[in-house]
């Protein structure tokens, strides 16, 4: 990469510096450097470091704009994009939903849903329709209005060429360790916090389906959800966050998905599968990476709950078994990497001015408390009601 003088930075010099990836192509980099350098973007920034730039706002006069204003407006713009989207897949979830619930009963046919656990229950194949339409509405509504917003390329958005294949098999890897630690824990804390407890309910509704019916049910379950979860986080969400900072766009994109589940039983869960896909796509270059990973994180949560109704071998509950299994696989998987002598990539955040604590604050202090609030009320129905 090439290296500048932070004193004598152009502001096309900056935006170079801080949107290079060392895992993704030339063409991803230029793409996404040229939307940083955007003319009206009022989700980018760029400036020169150590040097203050002046503005001429009209009724106010000559305005100072120093690095740190224009990086603290595009990170506050970010905020009011993230609630925006956070309140779009809660009204999805509970609101534009009913019209579908109503208009079906209005031709007879059975069927009910439940709030409390955000499932449809009666004809199976309305069950079905009701389940693709919610996930659908929840997941891909928000994905096109960040995508609108942010003006963001396809290709930088969602990028797809594997830069890195080590760092794939690593997030994998990870995500093995992960969910075994996460679900031993499930298993012997009273609380039950890190279990997904939706998943309980995809699987008894599974067994009530007949077979293509359940397969369809499962597919969008286990792998089309997986992949609208990754492009709404992880997709141009993420690409404009990680201006801020990689961790920090790791972070806030992890916070958000285990908050719009507003589930005390799934936050754990989520929040470590998020991580590892958003250190895993910025590492590997490829959003398949997170993709991946989410499948692989509901798949195995689904087959930790049908492993209860196996049974015991040698006096070991079929879970248990199940868990030491897939936490070996991972483990295997590190020693196998580690034994070709690669190295996860540096977590270097270039090109950011602000310090994380001020982001954090910017974060926390703005609308997204609202949905914060928001989801905690959901959390509260979810226990209580």
């Amino acid at each position: 990469m090439k290296r500048f003088s932070y004193s004598k930075l152009s502001e096309e010099d900056e935006a170079v510096l801080s949107s290079d990836s060392p895992v993704k192509d030339d063409e991803y980099n230029k793409g996404y450097r040229e939307w940083r350098l955007s003319e009206n973007n009022p989700f980018v920034f760029s400036g020169n470091r150590f040097r203050k730039l002046h503005t001429y706002v009209d009724g106010i006069g000559l305005c100072e704009n120093t690095s740190e204003k224009r990086e603290k407006t595009a990170l506050k713009n970010m905020c009011v994009l993230i609630t925006i989207i956070a309140v779009m897949y809660a009204l999805a979830e509970n609101v534009f939903i009913l019209p579908v619930i109503m208009l079906m009963k209005l031709f007879g046919i059975e069927i009910s849903y439940s709030f409390h656990e955000n499932m449809a229950y009666g004809n199976q194949y309305a069950v079905l329709l009701v389940f693709i339409i919610e996930g659908i509405l929840k997941l891909l509504l928000p994905v096109l209005i960040a995508r609108k917003a942010l003006k963001m390329p396809a290709k930088t958005a969602y990028p797809v060429r594997m830069g890195s294949k080590w760092a794939f098999f690593a997030a994998v890897s990870s995500v093995l360790i992960g969910f075994a630690i996460m679900s031993f824990l499930r298993v012997y804390l009273p609380t039950n916090i890190f279990t997904a407890n939706n998943t309980a309910l995809i699987y008894k509704l599974s067994l009530n389906m007949d077979v293509g019916c359940a397969v369809i049910f499962l597919i969008f379950e286990l792998i089309v959800l997986p992949v609208l979860m990754e492009l709404l986080f992880h997709g141009a969400l993420f690409q404009a966050l990680r201006q801020f900072g990689v961790s920090f766009a790791v972070l806030v994109t992890a916070v958000l998905s285990a908050a719009v589940m507003h589930n005390p039983f799934s936050a754990g869960t989520v929040l470590i599968t998020s991580v590892i896909a958003g250190y895993g796509i910025w590492q590997s270059g490829s959003v398949f990476t997170g993709i991946i990973v989410h499948i692989i994180g509901r798949a195995m949560s689904f087959a930790l709950y049908s492993s209860k109704d196996l049974p015991d071998i040698n006096g070991i509950p079929a879970e248990i078994i199940f868990m030491l299994l897939v936490f070996a696989a991972g483990l295997l998987g590190w020693l196998l990497l580690s034994g070709f002598g690669s190295k996860v990539l540096s977590m270097k955040d270039y090109g950011t001015f602000l310090s994380m604590r001020t982001k954090l604050k910017i974060l926390f202090t703005g609308p997204v408390v609202a949905v914060l609030i928001l989801y905690a009320i959901l959390v509260c129905i979810e226990i209580f009601v």
